[in-house]
């Protein structure tokens, strides 16, 4: 498995904030609302498991514990831009985005794929999923990735 040294998580994290947001990269915090963008394709769970890995990442790198499925939330929806269809509001009263983020959780899709542990308090990232972070970082930073569109503005392929 791929060792990473916290220079390097460091850099994972910037990267993937630079990817959601475009060229100018801004940290976590700055980002307080939900961005909504007209064009913006519907998100699926699996389109959630690399914002919540990086969420994940963050608490580790700040050394914050595990991260709550309300942190998650917070995280998640502040941090990449949605469609429109995403935040609308369901049937139970929830909005869609946050539903999928519980989704998420509940389903135990980044336990089952090995990326993160289950604590008392929340999840915490594993060594897997610094590595698929990881991997990732290098397949996108390797094919010459375009950072002056952020990543789900974009058009599918």
């Amino acid at each position: 498995m791929t060792s990473i040294t916290p220079e390097g998580e460091k850099q994972i994290v910037e990267f993937y904030i630079r990817m959601w947001h475009g060229d100018e990269p801004q940290e976590a915090s700055s980002v307080k609302v939900p961005i909504v963008v007209e064009d913006a394709p519907k998100v699926s769970e699996s389109d959630l498991v690399a914002p919540a890995l990086i969420e994940l990442a963050k608490a580790a790198i700040n050394e914050s514990g595990p991260v709550s499925t309300a942190q998650l939330i917070s995280g998640i929806t502040a941090s990449m831009p949605w469609s429109p269809h995403d935040m609308s509001t369901i049937e139970s009263g929830d909005i869609r985005a946050e539903r999928l983020i519980r989704n998420l959780k509940s389903h135990k899709k980044l336990i089952n794929l090995g990326y993160a542990q289950q604590e008392e308090q929340g999840l915490t990232i594993t060594s897997a999923g610094w590595a698929h972070l990881y991997e990732s970082f290098m397949e996108v930073s390797e094919s010459s990735y375009d950072f002056s569109t952020p990543a789900r503005r974009r058009p599918k392929p």
